[in-house]
């Protein structure tokens, strides 16, 4: 009897143990570089509010009985990435099941200062892809750090179908699409956190674009308790770098603030007379309520001043002997200045709330407020000649007279104030150039003597005031999730000239020259010879008024084996100019123009066949119409509010495929895609050569300044992609990614032209179908090995090459008109119609990464080389005049112009943490 009542109860505890472990669904959380154990991380079961830590075995146990059928878990662990996953229960089982955190090591942050930006252009790829570069995704991360000095670009795709967001705000500005990455410059610990991706992906907060998705998220309750102090120095884009950063942990009452600054400057960089100081701030603050509830308020301010850098001929880079000859600077008073810098100051608030309304049910909304003042300045000039040094009739190749072609020549090698801005000369001219103004200001009585200026500096003023909220609504329902999303935003744009300087004189008469007749040369007919001094508008002065309006609809499915996600979005944008002067030309130029808008609608689909825990095949197809941009609906709205008569809306079709592979020892990732991107508006400005116009529209004959668009152009890209990542020993491991693609222009698009001080327009049609999409190289690889050091850190080397990169064309060389008369089988006409393609490039970067103590404090040091081999004589970036001469039908009368690829280049870093 005794026996049996002893069995009887070990029966019972046994059936207890296995009960209890029914009702918990057990994990394991382990580091992804070397396969140990995370302890110590707070597992947060968001639908249910349950709150776990991980064991010194990274093991952790949810209750499954305050669980429906699906399990939302967000992991924070310090030193490693916030961590998200959604499964269903049933999916879960019984077993212990793995997840993998990716450390953060602080490596990134020295790796987002590592990339090497380009400074000439506020689009440049340096910048889009510089958060890039401490993505888990291989290959993304591989662009942004190893590729981005060459402008790279993933499936070739224009930073016009790129994405930025931060807390769930879309940050792309309204009337123009651009990505503002200098919010967040310098600001590597505020974008530590980001959703990377390339082509329409499930997203928790917008519908996505066909390019590159860069989503931060800031919340003060994922970053550590620490305070740090980094110290940089390079030879890069700026020369010091100084940043502290403090970190509170979640406190009690559930209370988490973040705070930082950073200062990065340089009083010249590699590229000659530019120059760099950008300071940093950030302050952010969250409260949970509860469990059910979330504020989180951010603030970042980061204002930027530069020296810019110019592209050059090939002539200008051999006559200096310099690779990176700028032409933007020369001495003052024995110093070097700049005539081109650029200003930027955008402070900006965002504000999040998170709801979690049930088990089931969960809201999260925003506002942003944003205030972006940005300038570039410039030389201009009235009736005086060109005084950019590189102006190609100061040139030594379109001098006739041999013998004054070599004193040029001579000229350029040795004496700096021919080859840079005399500014001594500019300020002399204005000295020398007294002048009586008769009528000034609009009042015929009104008589001014004093020095008019012959030469100034410009600052073209461009400023954003934007207001964005966004709210999403969650629903989950066993295995099912659905989503409504919406999205408002309003912007005001205020753009304008302003004199920055007048460079010794009293005053700027506001008088344009491209103007012949001198009644209508005056901006502003109510104060005609306007005088404009240091600080005041000319030129022209208007605002934009911009709305954009998104709903957004998705539905996921969570099998065991098969993903299903759907979503479709409707979006409307509406653009109205208002003018503030009234010219004599265009009698809509001052007041408010009629809105317009217009409407996209979207669609995506997106399937995931999860063939076992290490095999997972995924589809993805896409249909997007993106509503028309400012740029792309207004003819030159600085003097005149006309629209473009075709309202096209560009289409995108995007299809892919992925396959991807996880184990322990290896990564795989292999894709393919097929883009292809209709009845896209592009808007250009240049100006418009003699000759190639008849003299029946003399506006346009005799040379003008130009609005042009481009309508019907089609492009297709298609190409495959992938990455791997080996691992040989316990601290070795391969990483290795490429591309190849396909990426052409797949119609003969329209060239609208439009004179910017008259009425008169035309239009060509472009033969360029089946050229190259410029920018962008086609054919990527990277080779990389990555070996622990002893105790702690790393040291990567890699081996980079890029091919078949192509400049952008210029579009009025592949008209009739430029071809007339020449021999089909000639030199000349091969060279007109030609493509230029850069040569192949092949470089070595190496990173390191140590962390160690030192009198008993934790520090990190960082070291990242490019360009090993030191090579010069690489092209980066470049592109063709839009210029030609019609008369001799010489291509090389405008050559290319081209920025060249730093030689070997270093950045260093040391943090100290407490």
């Amino acid at each position: 009897m005794k026996f049996n009542y002893v069995f009887f109860l070990a029966f019972l505890l046994i059936a207890g143990h296995i009960s209890l472990q029914a009702q918990a669904l057990r994990g394991k959380l382990i580091d992804n570089n070397n396969q140990n154990p995370v302890a110590n991380a707070k597992i947060t079961e968001i639908i249910s509010g349950q709150t776990i830590n991980s064991d010194a075995t990274g093991y952790f146990e949810v209750n499954r009985s305050q669980i429906s059928q699906q399990i939302k878990l967000e992991v924070m662990a310090d030193q490693y990435k916030p961590f998200q996953i959604q499964i269903g229960v049933e999916d879960w089982g019984s077993e212990i099941q793995e997840f993998f955190l990716h450390p953060v090591l602080n490596a990134a942050e020295a790796r987002l200062e590592n990339l090497q930006s380009e400074e000439n252009d506020e689009e440049s790829t340096g910048d889009v892809y510089s958060l890039l570069s401490s993505s888990d995704h291989i290959l993304l991360r591989v662009s942004g750090f190893e590729w981005s000095p060459f402008r790279f670009k993933l499936k070739g795709l224009s930073n016009a179908y790129d994405q930025l967001g931060f807390n769930g705000f879309l940050l792309n500005d309204l009337e123009y699409g651009r990505l503002p990455f200098h919010l967040f410059s310098g600001l590597t610990l505020v974008s530590r956190y980001s959703d990377d991706y390339i082509g329409y992906k499930d997203n928790a907060f917008d519908f996505g674009s066909a390019g590159i998705g860069q989503w931060i998220t800031a919340h003060p309750a994922a970053y550590r308790k620490e305070f740090s102090v980094n110290v940089a120095n390079t030879n890069r884009n700026y020369s010091h770098r100084l940043g502290v950063h403090y970190a509170s942990g979640i406190k009690q009452k559930g209370i988490s603030y973040v705070a930082g600054a950073t200062r990065r400057w340089g009083q010249e960089a590699y590229v000659p007379g530019t120059f760099y100081d950008a300071w940093g701030a950030y302050v952010g603050l969250s409260k949970a309520f509860n469990t059910r509830n979330q504020l989180t308020a951010f603030f970042i301010y980061a204002p930027v001043i530069r020296g810019k850098s110019s592209p050059g001929v090939q002539e200008v880079f051999d006559l200096s002997g310099d690779p990176y000859y700028n032409s933007y600077w020369g001495y003052q008073n024995g110093e070097k200045r700049n005539s081109r810098e650029v200003k930027t100051s955008s402070p900006a608030l965002f504000l999040n709330y998170r709801l979690n309304i049930s088990e089931s049910l969960s809201f999260q909304a925003g506002i942003m407020g944003l205030a972006s003042k940005r300038y570039d300045s410039q030389l201009d000039w009235h009736n005086a000649p060109d005084p950019r040094p590189d102006y190609y009739q100061k040139l030594p190749s379109s001098i006739e007279d041999s013998a004054v072609a070599m004193s040029v020549a001579n000229l350029w090698k040795t004496d700096v104030h021919t080859r840079q801005i005399d500014w001594q000369n500019l300020y002399q001219a204005n000295y020398n150039n007294f002048q009586t103004i008769l009528g000034a200001n609009g009042d015929p009585n009104q008589i001014l003597n004093g020095k008019r200026a012959v030469y100034w500096l410009s600052k073209r003023f461009s400023n954003i005031s934007e207001i964005e909220h966004f709210g999403n609504l969650n629903w989950t329902r066993k295995r099912h999730e659905f989503n409504l999303k919406y999205r408002f935003e309003i912007s005001n744009l205020r753009q304008y000239l302003e004199v920055g300087d007048l460079l010794g004189a009293d005053f700027v008469v506001d008088v344009e020259d491209f103007i012949d007749q001198v009644e209508n040369q005056h901006p502003d007919i109510l104060h005609s010879n306007k005088i404009v001094r240091e600080n005041e508008k000319y030129g022209y002065d208007y605002e934009v008024n911009s709305k954009n309006i998104s709903l957004m609809a998705g539905y996921l499915y969570y099998g065991k084996h098969i993903d299903v996600s759907f979503s479709a979005q409707v979006k409307n944008s509406d653009f109205q100019r208002t003018g503030f002067w009234e010219n004599a030309i265009f009698s809509n130029s001052n007041g408010k123009s009629a809105s317009i808008s217009s409407t996209g609608l979207s669609a995506k689909l997106l399937l995931t066949w999860k063939m076992n825990g290490r095999n997972y095949v995924q589809l993805n197809s896409a249909y997007q119409q993106l509503p028309n941009r400012f740029d792309q609906i207004f003819v030159n709205p600085e003097w005149r509010a006309d629209v473009l008569a075709i309202d096209d809306l560009t289409k995108v079709m995007s299809n892919e495929i992925n396959y991807h592979y996880r184990s322990p020892n290896l990564k795989v990732q292999l894709g393919a895609y097929y883009v292809q991107l209709k009845d896209q508006i592009i808007n250009k400005n240049f100006f418009l050569d003699e000759q190639l116009e008849s003299a029946a529209n003399p506006d346009l004959s005799d040379g003008s300044l130009i609005n042009a668009f481009f309508t019907g152009y089609h492009q297709n890209h298609l190409g495959i992609e992938g990455s791997a990542e080996l691992k040989l020993t316990a601290g070795v491991k391969i990483i290795a990614a490429g591309a190849l693609g396909d990426h052409y222009i797949s119609s003969r698009p329209t060239l609208h032209l439009f004179d910017k001080f008259s009425q008169a327009t035309t239009s060509h049609l472009i033969y360029i179908k089946n050229y190259k999409v410029h920018g962008s190289a086609e054919k990527a690889a990277s080779l990389g090995i990555f070996c622990d050091l002893p105790k702690s850190g790393f040291v990567v080397l890699t081996a980079n090459y890029l091919s078949d990169q192509y400049l952008e064309l210029n579009p009025l060389r592949r008209i009739p008109q430029a071809v007339d008369e020449i021999d089909r089988n000639s030199q000349q006409f091969a060279e007109i119609l030609a493509q230029e393609k850069f040569p192949s490039v092949f470089y070595l970067n190496l990173f390191a990464f140590k962390p160690f103590k030192l009198f008993k404090k934790n520090f990190t040091a960082s070291m990242s080389v490019q360009n090993i081999l030191n090579s010069q004589d690489y092209r980066s970036g470049g592109f063709e005049q839009f210029r030609f001469d019609y008369d001799t039908k010489n291509p090389k009368t405008f050559p290319s112009k081209y920025y060249y690829f730093q030689g070997i280049n270093y950045y260093i870093s040391l943090t100290w943490r407490i």
